[in-house]
C-alpha cells in the first residue's frame, strides 16, 4: 500500500493497516507526508496514521492480489 498523508506536517507519523491480517503491517511517513507498507496481504481493512499534534482520519482499503505477465525478451 502506498500513499500520502495530505498535511504540511504528515512527516513522521506511524502508519497501520489495521484489519488485513497478523502481524499488523505499519510504517512510517517520509518528510513529505509519503509512506508505502510492504507485504500486506490481499483483504479489507483501515489505514491510520499516528503522531503527536496531527489527527489523521481513517482510511477503508481493499487489498487485491495481483498477478503480473511475464514476457520474454530478446
Amino acid at each position: 500500500i502506498r500513499g500520502t498523508i495530505d498535511d504540511p506536517n504528515g512527516g513522521g507519523a506511524l502508519v497501520i493497516a489495521e484489519g488485513l491480517g497478523t502481524p499488523t503491517v505499519y510504517g512510517l511517513s517520509d518528510i513529505a507526508g509519503a509512506f508505502t507498507l510492504f507485504n500486506v496481504p490481499p483483504g479489507n481493512g483501515t489505514l491510520r496514521a499516528y503522531r503527536g499534534g496531527l489527527s489523521v482520519a481513517p482510511e477503508d482499503v481493499t487489498v487485491e492480489d495481483v498477478d503480473l505477465e511475464v514476457t520474454l525478451s530478446a
